[in-house]
C-alpha cells in the first residue's frame, strides 16, 4: 500500500497508515485510505482495521493521551482484554505490517492466528506465520 512508511530514528520505528476515523450509527470506524485503489487485489479487511486500530492505540498512549491500556479500554468501551490482543499487532515486524496492508500476506493468516502468542523474534514471526524467506 503506498503511504506506509517505516521510519528508524535513534532506535525508534514509526510506522504510518494513511487512514481516518468515521463516525458510522455512532461508532468510530478506521478507513484505510487507498492512494490508488487496485480492483485486482483482495484485502483481509479484519486484519486491516486491527493493524490500524492497534497503531492508533500504540499513538494514543506513546502521546500520553492514556496512561494504560486499561485506561484506553475503559475510554473507548471495550474490554481491556480484547485491546490488549489488538495492541499486540504492534509487535510485528514492519514487512509483515505492510504485507498486510497491501494484501499480501500468506493464505490462511487470520486474526485468529495473530490473538495466539505470537514470537517477539521478527524473523521467527515471519517462520511462523508462513512468510516465505524470500518474501517479505
Amino acid at each position: 500500500m503506498s503511504g506506509v512508511t517505516n521510519v528508524q530514528c535513534d532506535g525508534l520505528l514509526t510506522v504510518m497508515i494513511p487512514m481516518r476515523i468515521k463516525k458510522r450509527s455512532g461508532r468510530r470506524q478506521i478507513v484505510v485510505q487507498e492512494q490508488v485503489p487496485d480492483a485486482s487485489r483482495t484485502y483481509a479487511e479484519s486484519l486491516v482495521l486491527s493493524v490500524a486500530r492497534a497503531h492508533h492505540w500504540k499513538e494514543l498512549i506513546d502521546s500520553g493521551k492514556f496512561a494504560s491500556l486499561s485506561e484506553l479500554a475503559t475510554a473507548i468501551g471495550m474490554a481491556v482484554s480484547y485491546v490488549a490482543r489488538i495492541y499486540r499487532l504492534t509487535y510485528l515486524a514492519p514487512d509483515i505490517i505492510e504485507a498486510v496492508l497491501d494484501g499480501n500476506e500468506p493464505e490462511g493468516l487470520s486474526m485468529r492466528k495473530l490473538n495466539t502468542p505470537t514470537p517477539l523474534d521478527w524473523d521467527q514471526q515471519r517462520e511462523w506465520l508462513g512468510f516465505a524467506p524470500d518474501s517479505v
